[in-house]
């Protein structure tokens, strides 16, 4: 996890301020990191958001599940002014 964001880190610095940057994953790990979907904690993911004028906001935690279809809404709001409940921002 660590080096994930070391290299994300990296691959920013590399584009200019106007790059947005989504990156998540399609599903959570276990707490050893050896299994995925056994455990409350593989239903968890990570999500970074980073661009120009987005604010951050560390650690968050949803009080309600989330979607990966929720993505577009957020892309669309970020890039485009559209609103919408969906977005994460």
């Amino acid at each position: 996890f660590p080096v994930t964001i070391l290299f994300a880190g990296e691959l920013i610095q590399m584009y200019d301020e106007n790059t947005v940057f989504v990156i998540t994953t399609d599903h959570g790990r276990s707490e050893d990191w050896r299994k995925h979907g056994i455990d409350s904690e593989s239903g968890r993911v990570w999500l970074m958001i980073h661009g120009k004028g987005i604010h951050p906001r560390g650690f968050v935690k949803l009080d309600s599940p989330r979607s990966l279809s929720d993505l577009m809404p957020t892309i669309l709001k970020i890039t485009h002014g559209i609103k919408s409940k969906k977005s994460f921002v």
